[in-house]
């Protein structure tokens, strides 16, 4: 089983202050047989982390542009794929 590693936040969301609240954190890669509800919010704390939660409504927020939505949403996705095992 992987574990995910994010070792520096402003290289994720370009945040300094977030890399000074946590230099590392671990998601374990979900397999299909650990935790889910535990994975699932491990996972939704990391998008929180990197400022991206919101695309898993699934509702734009109106102040956000479509530019900027998108990239969100890819990067939540990509975010996701990289916290489940092969």
């Amino acid at each position: 089983m992987g574990v995910y590693k994010v070792r520096d936040f402003s290289a994720i969301c370009g945040n300094r202050q977030m890399a000074s609240m946590a230099s590392k954190f671990e998601v374990t890669r979900f397999d299909g047989i650990g935790n889910f509800g535990l994975w699932q919010t491990r996972v939704k704390d990391l998008l929180a982390q990197q400022s991206i939660s919101k695309v898993l409504s699934g509702i734009k927020p109106e102040k956000v542009d479509d530019d900027k939505w998108e990239e969100m949403q890819a990067q939540a996705c990509a975010t996701i794929r990289l916290c489940l095992s092969d």
